[in-house]
């Protein structure tokens, strides 16, 4: 029996929300980086897109009805562009909420989790809102465009 993509979609989601930083090869630095990974999720029609970005380099982008590309941190843009939304994580950690909750974006809404050694946060907004400078997480938003560009440009997706 085939798996069903859109379960497959939501499996791999989860394991990102639930992997422990020590997977990954992640150490804690006493007044280091906090961040390990981002997760950025946006609807489009019916179906939500998932960004994950992990800072051993490993870069997913899962859609909800099934599919997707794993393993896209193997190319250098893709990498670079991961390592740089994951370090501008840190910059907005402070001001996002400890969750246990995983809920999927609003329609019209963009959700953000940051994986930290302090739990997972998260924080939410109007994607009308976060696509114009005026918006504080406009800077986390953009580089998570990025990674997706650059997963795009090698013709992954």
């Amino acid at each position: 029996m085939t798996p069903n993509p859109s379960t497959q979609a939501a499996s791999l989601r989860e394991m990102a929300l639930s992997l422990p930083a020590s997977d990954i090869g992640a150490t804690e630095i006493p007044n280091g980086a906090r961040v390990f990974g981002v997760l950025m999720e946006s609807r489009i029609g019916d179906a939500v897109v998932t960004l994950v970005c992990f800072v051993d380099g490993t870069t997913s982008l899962y859609f909800s009805g099934g599919g997707g590309v794993i393993g896209a941190g193997q190319h250098e843009t893709v990498r670079t562009a991961a390592a740089a939304l994951v370090a501008l994580g840190n910059h907005f950690a402070p001001s996002f909420t400890l969750t246990t909750t995983f809920p999927l974006p609003a329609a019209g809404r963009v959700r953000f989790y940051l994986r930290t050694f302090d739990g997972t946060k998260t924080a939410e907004v109007a994607e009308s809102d976060v696509t114009t400078p005026r918006v504080p997480l406009f800077s986390l938003f953009a580089a998570g465009q990025r990674v997706i560009s650059a997963i795009r440009e090698l013709g992954l997706v």
